[in-house]
Parts: C-alpha cells; sequence; structure tokens
C-alpha cells in the first residue's frame, strides 16, 4: 500500500512542478538546446497549436499535432511556450506531501488510543 501512495505522490509531484510559460530566447535556440518533449505556438493569426516532438530545420518550426507532421514557417510564430519549472507550484507540492506525511504519522501514533 505504501508504494502505491509514493508512486501517487511522486506522479502529483512530477506533474505539478512544472507550468506553461513563454520562452525567452528564439524557437531555434530553446529546441536545439533544451530538446523538449512538446511546445505551445501562438501563430501571428492568434490560433494555437501544441506540437510533439518539436525540431527547428532552417527556417521551419516541424512537430506532430494531432498525429500528423506540421510545418510551421517560423516567420509565423508570435510566441513559444514550453512546460518550465514552476516553484510556487513545487512548494505546495511539497507543503501538502508533508502535511499529510506528518498526519498520517500522527494517526497512526493515536489510533491504539482512539480504539480502547
Amino acid at each position: 500500500m505504501r508504494r502505491i501512495i509514493a508512486a501517487g505522490l511522486m506522479i502529483l509531484v512530477a506533474s505539478s512542478c512544472t507550468t506553461w510559460k513563454p520562452v525567452q530566447t528564439s524557437p531555434a535556440r530553446y529546441i536545439g538546446s533544451r530538446t523538449p518533449e512538446s511546445v505551445r505556438v501562438r501563430l501571428r493569426d492568434g490560433s494555437t497549436c501544441l506540437l510533439g516532438r518539436p525540431t527547428v530545420a532552417g527556417d521551419t518550426l516541424r512537430g506532430v499535432e494531432g498525429g500528423a507532421f506540421r510545418d510551421i514557417p517560423l516567420s509565423d510564430v508570435a510566441e513559444l511556450e514550453a512546460p518550465q519549472p514552476d516553484k510556487g507550484k513545487t512548494a505546495l507540492v511539497v507543503a501538502a506531501a508533508t502535511l499529510v506525511f506528518v498526519g498520517s504519522i500522527y494517526l497512526a501514533a493515536t489510533a491504539d488510543r482512539v480504539q480502547q
């Protein structure tokens, strides 16, 4: 049972420690140095798409969207977002996990007194 709880907490922590944030460098530089699994692209026409396995070849951003390959000229990209660490969410998850841990220890320590 403890392994299931620990695995659940690890999944929660891993998913809660990131958030989508705008990339501060050029798409080519960011994708070339970080190799993200996915990026969110806001185009100049206002539309947004999510690209998996993004790469940059020349002046084209390439990736998988909805199971199909998509090429986007870099000149059409208004903003690129990628999952990045979020200190606030991480602190919140760590605090919640600590409360659960301390609470379970308290309940285990006082369980004998409650049952009598």
